[in-house]
């Protein structure tokens, strides 16, 4: 009964709704809808402190007004379904694209997309990172039965160049903004790193393409040979280094 008064009452708190609840809430002074509405605003306070949390540069970039608004409309079509706080947030870049005003703003809603990819990987489960000899010895046949999984503390992303310059503008006070080109992609590894901090690096396509589609599962023979059709200077080698070095890949699978 308990468990059953506890849940109708979260519910109508993210749906602002008394519902059949309203005549449990008894007051001579105030009236059930407006006892509702303080804890529900407070609620609502909450939610947008944890959605500034995970967008800050997003936050800045729309301003206070604006951000409110989308932090409103997100919380309306996706209420907090999971106790994880960090895991509020999902679903926020989707939500800007069928925004009326913010569907044409694709800088913002991919720098939306960068910090929730950030905050993915900082509270990603730890896996061990795939060691420098896992390959070594193996004949083309073996190297075909190998599957490549990222490690959970590691997205790619392809976005635009503005909302990389976002989060760079962020990160570096120093990086002009004029250093940013206009309607050009970045193919992004975002990942935490062994101090914890989030790293974003810009990938050259060849390698993105390379990791991309390993970690999609295709073997290593077909992923080299696809990636040689776009890229006829591609270098397997350097690439598989590049993978090893920066822990892009880990030892277990998905």
């Amino acid at each position: 009964m308990l468990a059953e008064l506890q849940s109708e009452f979260i519910t109508t708190l993210k749906q602002r709704q008394l519902t059949d609840l309203a005549p449990a809430l008894v007051s001579s002074e105030v009236s059930a809808a407006d006892r509702m509405n303080v804890y529900a605003n407070h609620l609502g306070l909450t939610l947008r402190e944890l959605l500034t949390a995970a967008f800050p540069l997003l936050a800045t970039q729309l301003g206070e007004d604006e951000f409110t608004r989308v932090c409103v409309s997100y919380c309306r079509q996706y209420p907090m379904a999971k106790p994880e706080a960090w895991c509020f947030g999902e679903g926020f870049a989707e939500l800007m694209e069928q925004d009326a005003v913010l569907s044409k703003q694709q800088p913002l809603i991919d720098l939306a997309r960068i910090e929730r990819a950030a905050q993915q990987c900082f509270y990603a489960a730890d896996q061990t990172p795939l060691a420098a000899d896992a390959l070594a010895g193996l004949d083309v046949e073996a190297l075909c039965k190998v599957r490549f999984y990222l490690l959970p503390s590691v997205q790619l992303l392809t976005v635009d160049a503005q909302a990389l310059g976002y989060w760079q503008l962020a990160q570096n006070s120093g990086l002009k903004s004029q250093y940013v080109l206009p309607d050009q992609r970045a193919e992004l590894l975002i990942q935490r790193l062994p101090s914890g901090e989030i790293g974003v690096a810009v990938l050259e396509p060849a390698i993105f393409l390379f990791i991309q589609l390993l970690a999609a599962g295709n073997d290593f023979m077909t992923t080299y040979e696809e990636v040689l059709r776009h890229f006829v200077d591609f270098s397997v080698q350097e690439a598989y280094q590049y993978c090893i070095t920066a822990d892009v890949f880990s030892n277990q699978s998905g």
